[in-house]
């Protein structure tokens, strides 16, 4: 059994041992003396000349993000081309057109505990005009009261940055993922406006539906057509149901994706002859065709579509689709 004497001198011991570890931890991780906050990027760097942007997992670069201007706006050049989400990408512009941050560390051991090395880090690149490299970022995880822990390719310098560049490429946690390719593109593949809409033909095989609005007419001699009044007018069948029917318009003016698909052949996906079709004729004479293809055989809950005669293939909801072409008797009025 220990004496009192020697579990005093034990306890000493242990209390000069966690000292020194904090010390050591303190030191370690302590910011560097007047580092101060400085600006990260190369002085002279305008967000506005940025062309492309590309983004990669040091332990991943198959994954690799890659972002472009376009007249259009930014597309996911990665991703065939979709367009990308304009506030996404405007907010990524803003970060890196403030970034700034506190100087943390510059010692190279310390880099992987930062989740910032070459190997875990999440680089991003910008490019210019030409394909010229403007700026080579490595970003780590997240502080713990805020913050992404920063650095410039081929530099030990840590920053502290209030910048949220990881959670902009979908990476949060403690376990470092490739960066999110879906998260970048605009999955509103096709908005319209209702009222603007005159008809709607649903082809389905055998199947068509013509839904055609009908509008009162107005009292004067020169006053417009109220489109946010209609009807929908018989065909041999009988009346429509108005709701249903505006319900059927509403969906296909706003459609949305699950994810996009790899283009390719129309057949592999079921778009090509006697695909379904939506055709949306809208009040200046335009025509949008949708058409829906083939179940995912991976996963049945989804089905291929494209919005256009050229337009890429995606994937959609089945319930959607199903709510798109129902059988004409579940379009009757509902009685009562």
């Amino acid at each position: 059994m220990m004496s009192r004497k020697t579990l005093g001198i034990l306890a000493l011991v242990l209390i000069a041992l966690a000292a020194l570890s904090y010390t050591t931890s303190q030191r370690r991780y302590a910011t560097t003396e007047g580092g101060g906050f400085v600006e990260i990027l190369p002085a002279g760097i305008d967000p506005g000349s940025i062309s492309s942007v590309k983004a990669w997992l040091g332990t991943a670069p198959e994954d690799e993000i890659e972002l472009q201007r376009s007249s259009d706006g930014w597309i996911v050049a990665s991703r065939w081309g979709w367009k990308a989400k304009d506030d996404l990408v405007q907010r990524l512009l803003d970060d890196l057109g403030g970034l700034t941050g506190e100087l943390r560390s510059s010692t190279e051991e310390v880099l992987s505990d930062y989740q910032i090395d070459d190997e875990t880090g999440l680089h991003v690149l910008g490019f210019g005009d030409g394909g010229s490299e403007m700026f080579h970022l490595v970003v780590g995880k997240a502080a713990t009261r805020g913050g992404t822990f920063v650095r410039r390719d081929g530099v030990h310098d840590v920053f502290l940055s209030s910048a949220s560049l990881r959670s902009s490429f979908g990476i949060w946690g403690e376990e470092p993922k490739p960066p999110d390719a879906k998260r970048w593109i605009e999955l509103r593949i096709h908005k319209a406006e209702r009222n603007d809409v005159d008809r709607v033909v649903l082809r389905d095989g055998e199947q068509e539906i013509r839904l055609e609005k009908v509008f009162e007419e107005p009292e004067e001699e020169d006053a417009e057509v109220d489109r946010t009044k209609w009807t929908w007018k018989p065909d041999t069948a009988g009346e429509f149901d108005k709701n249903k029917a505006d319900g059927i318009v509403s969906t296909l003016c706003n459609l949305y994706a699950n994810d996009v698909v790899e283009p390719g052949d129309d057949e592999r996906y079921g778009l090509g002859e006697g695909a379904r079709r939506a055709e949306i004729t809208f009040v200046d004479g335009t025509v949008t065709s949708v058409f829906f293809g083939d179940t995912k055989e991976e996963d049945d809950k989804f089905v291929y579509f494209r919005v256009g005669e050229d337009g890429n293939p995606a994937q959609i909801y089945k319930s959607t689709v199903d709510r798109v072409f129902p059988g004409r008797a579940e379009l009757k009025p509902t009685e009562g």
